[in-house]
């Protein structure tokens, strides 16, 4: 049976990196040898995890296209310079060269991890773009911008479509032209919505219909929470256990609704890449 890379591999690829350095810089500046032993031991067993991904990212030959990386490659240049000590101490001063200089790394790397999903999915989706088009796409977004243009050979509309809306969604901002990938002014046609302990895209013209349906199924589900206490304590009428039943299937019609307003955006977790 043939390996998969998935969206979730790569998603925890990018938290065990973020992981991995976090206590890499928590062992250089350590002075403790028994805190020392355990920061080696759990950053070995993170760097376990890691190569395990890295293998599938290799084999499946996808490009991780990380927002602004090529800046951040700069400031990390910038700041190898210090010593861990050093660095420590610009962070407890809060000013000076170093502490701007990780305050504009830590800005960049804030974003990116919050955006983890969806450069998962960016990196997966384009990989299956013409590697000019992919190696192409992938400069852009490490750089932090389109400069140009791009020939998108041989990507359908479809695919041009989510490749800008993508890239909207990690700040960079592009529109097709024919078969082009240009620099645009703005942000695409998408809107970002909060639900419950995530956060979706959908296209503007679905997005207050969506808001709807979550104000709906959130008034449904509190009569049917309400319904269902009193039903706990007291036995219902014929009358009553309809009204229930009634609630119930609301509700569910509303989750349907829901799951076919987040279609696309549901189908895009299921990306994957098989090796």
């Amino acid at each position: 049976m043939a390996d998969v890379l998935r969206v979730s591999d790569v998603v925890a690829f990018l938290e065990l990196t973020k992981t991995r350095a976090e206590l890499s810089f928590r062992l250089a500046v350590s002075e403790n040898e028994d805190e020392k032993t355990e920061i080696r031991k759990k950053l070995e067993s993170v760097q376990g995890k890691i190569s395990r991904i890295y293998g599938l990212i290799d084999r499946a030959d996808v490009a991780l296209a990380i927002p602004n990386e090529s800046r951040i490659a700069q400031l990390n240049d910038g700041l190898s310079g210090h010593s861990p000590h050093e660095i420590l101490e610009a962070m407890k001063q809060k000013q000076g060269e170093i502490y701007g200089k990780l305050c504009a790394r830590g800005e960049f790397s804030k974003r990116n991890y919050a955006n983890r999903e969806n450069i998962a999915k960016l990196s997966i989706f384009i990989s299956t773009f013409q590697k000019e088009v992919r190696n192409a796409v992938v400069s852009c977004v490490r750089a932090g911008s389109v400069e140009g243009s791009i020939m998108l050979i041989n990507v359908d509309e479809r695919g041009k479509k989510k490749l800008a809306a993508f890239l909207a969604r990690l700040g960079i901002l592009a529109r097709v032209e024919e078969n082009m990938l240009v620099p645009s002014e703005h942000a695409g046609y998408e809107v970002e919505l909060e639900m419950a302990n995530r956060k979706v895209w959908v296209q503007a013209n679905v997005s207050e219909q969506l808001i709807g349906n979550i104000s709906n199924m959130k008034q449904v589900s509190s009569r049917i929470q309400l319904k269902n206490a009193v039903r706990q304590i007291k036995e219902f009428s014929e009358e009553e256990e309809k009204e229930f039943a009634s609630m119930q299937n609301q509700y569910l019609s509303l989750l349907k609704e829901q799951d076919e307003l987040l279609r696309e955006f549901l189908d895009e977790e299921k990306l994957s890449r098989e090796i």
